[in-house]
C-alpha cells in the first residue's frame, strides 16, 4: 500500500473546558495526488483540514526534491459512507479502526459494536509492546 495514514484531532484543546476534541483519520495517497477523508462524526468534523495536510506535503515536497509536487490533490470525503459513531467519546477508536481497516486493504465495515473488541486489541498491543491481531 502506497499511504499516508494520519488519525489527527479536529479543533478543541484539553486545556479549554468545554471547547470540544474530535478525531478522524485522513488517508493521503500521494503517486495518485489524492486526500481522502475518513470522519465517524459528520456533524462534527472538519473536511476542509485536507487543505492543510495538502499545503503541508507541497511545502515537503519543495524542501526534500526542490521542486513543486508534479500532481493536483484532489480530495475525496468518507463521510457519507463511513462507519458512524452513535456515542460521544468512540471517535478516537473509530479513526484508528479506519486506519486497521485500510491497512489491511479492508472496506470501512465496522460499526459500534466493535468497539468493546477493538479497544481490548488496542489495550493488548500497548501491554504487549506489539500490535494484536
Amino acid at each position: 500500500m502506497d499511504a499516508i495514514l494520519m488519525p489527527f484531532n479536529i479543533g478543541g484543546s484539553i486545556l479549554v473546558p468545554g471547547s470540544g476534541m474530535h478525531w478522524a483519520t485522513m488517508v493521503v495517497y500521494p503517486k495518485l495526488g489524492r486526500i481522502e477523508y475518513v470522519d465517524s462524526g459528520p456533524a462534527w468534523g472538519n473536511p476542509s483540514a485536507w487543505h492543510v495536510v495538502a499545503a503541508f506535503l507541497n511545502r515537503y515536497f519543495r524542501e526534500a526534491y526542490g521542486c513543486d509536487y508534479p500532481h493536483r490533490w484532489t480530495f475525496f470525503d468518507h463521510r457519507d459512507n463511513a462507519p458512524q459513531q452513535s456515542d460521544g467519546s468512540a471517535c478516537g477508536y473509530f479513526a484508528l479502526m479506519a486506519v486497521d481497516h485500510i491497512m489491511d486493504e479492508l472496506p470501512l465495515a465496522y460499526t459500534m459494536a466493535d468497539i468493546a473488541n477493538f479497544r481490548r486489541r488496542v489495550a493488548l498491543s500497548i501491554i504487549n509492546g506489539r500490535i494484536a491481531d
